[in-house]
């Protein structure tokens, strides 16, 4: 069973950046550590993976992994999967 999980981080309004939640992964279940709408927005969105579209849904390992690479802004980053 695999299990992965995601941290995600914003810039606060100081400029400090801060732990928003985490996405976790345990078999095919997407979690959140929290109901923010900052989790949700992402489980919910579209990611691009090999130029691809690719939703939470329909493949989570992929989708986990891929986080990091499409959420690099210095106010909104995911940390490689582990």
């Amino acid at each position: 069973m695999m299990k992965l999980k995601v941290e995600v981080y914003k810039l606060d309004n100081e400029g400090t950046d801060r732990k928003a939640g985490a996405i976790y992964l345990d078999g095919a279940e997407l979690t959140a550590s929290d109901d923010s709408q900052l989790l949700k927005n992402i489980l919910e969105l579209p990611i691009q993976s090999d130029g691809k579209r690719l939703y939470a849904k329909d493949d989570p390992e992929r989708f986990m992994r891929s986080l990091h690479e499409n959420y690099t802004s210095p106010y909104l980053r995911c940390t490689k999967a582990s």
